[in-house]
């Protein structure tokens, strides 16, 4: 009997009012009014297919409601998309079928031609011999047999590549409108009881989960200006719920970001014993970074700036626009500029690599949490590649990548390196490596470096390492990791070169390996 009154249910026009969109899921609310006098059923239809049955929830002031189901929906009429793709299919049908006709009528000429031309040796012989024809008439008329099947061929190459291109645009109308498909025609519907205090208009609210629908990602754009980074922060979301959302309130929620870097991190280098073959250290240097230019994206908004507010252990990020998306669209928006101090160095670790990566140290003087996401960077207005952000707290400093100068020249090279054997009874190998790291700064400004140098650190008691020389004396010296920083302001044209040397001594049954 319940089954039967929700056929006869009134079909309520909402509209997306607001979305929370968190890392896994977001939250749809729906706001409509309707007028009522008497108890109803109310339907909303037309949802999402990602719609959590579990989380649908109806409130109203002074309006009871009453039992609430949830099932699969359809849509009363196709989407003007559809439409569209279903014209176009038809039209590129109408033309393959066109261009096979004509195909197969080429096919029946060439057919026909040739038959001629095979024939052509003996009727020529009869005709010449019985004085009918003259040999330059018979020559004229084999002349346009050659030129028409020429022809021919030309034209059914023409279709051929015509057909192939058609049937790859059909090919790809067909795979969107099945997508297309897929999510309109798996819809959901919502119906349920009203019961109204009295006669009068109601405001109803329903909202819902959408599992892995949709999502949003941070993004800068820094650019280096002086003493200061300009810090332009933007969100990208995209969606794919099967609705379309219009004129939007948009709140965000913290989500994780996988970080990515541009410059090699510190770590300690590591000496142990090989268990297979016996190995020297080879120097290998990181290729050359390639940075990838930013897509061009749709900036909404520039004016206002966005509010942030703590909800217990997570942020929230409230958009002072409202924002329209499209299903299967992802779009760029504008949240806020900042205007942050900066020290700026060259990082150079020659040990992995073999470039000078420019860093800013950045120091957070705003009230915003930075949440983790990737980055472009610009020096003035040139971009200079991407890199990656980690979340950064008010007062909290950061470090970021602008990228490569050329005009830093690194070098490292293993100079001298011997390996010897000592003891009698309780026999060593030596090996010993000394190394010259040059900079040259052939840019025409002084430019402030970071350099760190490094040597091996034993894994165990058996394997020996020591450090020989070093020179010049490095600014810190960090035994935890076996590095040796300089900072240097090195002018134009000036170089610097750092010489180091150490040994490593282990069993001389032993084998070792670097990592």
């Amino acid at each position: 009997m319940s089954f039967l009154f929700f056929l006869f249910s009134f079909t309520l026009n909402s509209q997306i009012d607001s979305i929370i969109i968190y890392p896994e899921y977001a939250v749809v609310f729906r706001k409509t009014k309707v007028f009522l006098e008497k108890k109803e059923t109310l339907s909303f239809k037309n949802l999402s297919w990602f719609l959590d049955n579990n989380s649908v929830r109806i409130k109203s002031e002074n309006l009871k409601i009453g039992e609430v189901l949830i099932k699969k929906g359809y849509l009363e009429e196709p989407p003007l998309r559809v439409r569209e793709l279903e014209r176009k299919i038809k039209e590129l049908d109408g033309k393959i079928k066109n261009w096979e006709n004509e195909k197969l009528v080429i096919k029946s000429q060439e057919e026909f031609l040739s038959s001629i031309k095979l024939a052509s040796p003996e009727i020529i012989s009869k005709e010449l011999l019985m004085g009918k024809i003259s040999p330059e008439n018979w020559e004229r008329a084999l002349n346009f047999l050659s030129l028409k099947l020429a022809n021919l061929k030309k034209r059914s190459l023409v279709i051929e590549d015509s057909l192939n291109e058609n049937k790859k645009q059909l090919e790809a109308l067909n795979r969107e409108l099945q997508d297309i498909k897929a999510i309109i025609e798996n819809k959901k519907e919502v119906s349920f009881e009203v019961i109204p205090e009295k006669r009068g208009e109601y405001e109803i609210e329903m909202s819902y989960n959408v599992n892995k629908a949709c999502s949003f990602v941070p993004y800068y754009e820094i650019k280096a200006d002086g003493k200061y980074v300009n810090l332009n922060c933007y969100v990208k979301i995209q969606q794919k719920t099967g609705e379309d959302w219009e004129n939007t309130k948009i709140v965000l929620n913290t989500a994780k970001i996988l970080p990515f870097t541009f410059a090699p991190e510190v770590v300690p280098y590591y000496v142990n014993f090989d268990v297979a073959t016996k190995t020297y250290p080879t120097l290998k240097f990181a290729e050359k970074l390639e940075v990838e230019a930013p897509s061009p994206s749709t900036i909404l908004a520039e004016e206002e700036e966005i509010k942030i507010t703590e909800t217990g252990i997570s942020l929230e990020y409230v958009l002072p626009y409202r924002i329209s998306l499209k299903s299967g669209e992802e779009k760029k928006f504008f949240l806020k500029g900042l205007n942050l101090p900066a020290e700026f160095e060259y990082f150079i670790y020659p040990r992995k690599d073999k470039n000078a990566y420019l860093q800013a140290k950045i120091f957070n003087n705003s009230e915003m949490v930075l949440l983790n996401g990737e980055a472009a960077t610009y020096i003035k207005n040139s971009y200079t590649g991407k890199t990656n952000i980690k979340t950064i707290s008010p007062k909290e400093t950061l470090i970021v990548n602008f990228g490569i100068d050329e005009r830093i020249k690194v070098e490292r090279k293993l100079v001298k390196f011997f390996t010897k054997k000592e003891g009698v009874f309780d026999k060593k190998e030596r090996q010993e490596f000394t190394y010259e790291t040059k900079i040259e700064n052939y840019s025409e400004k002084e430019r402030k470096l970071k350099i760190v140098e490094q040597i091996p650190i034993s894994q165990t008691e058996e394997i020996k390492v020591k450090l020989m020389k070093i020179e010049p004396k490095p600014n810190e010296i960090d035994e935890n990791l076996g590095t040796f920083t300089y900072y240097k302001n090195l002018k134009s044209n000036e170089k610097f070169i750092v010489n180091l040397s150490y040994f490593i001594e282990y069993p001389v049954d032993k084998k070792i390996i670097f990592y």
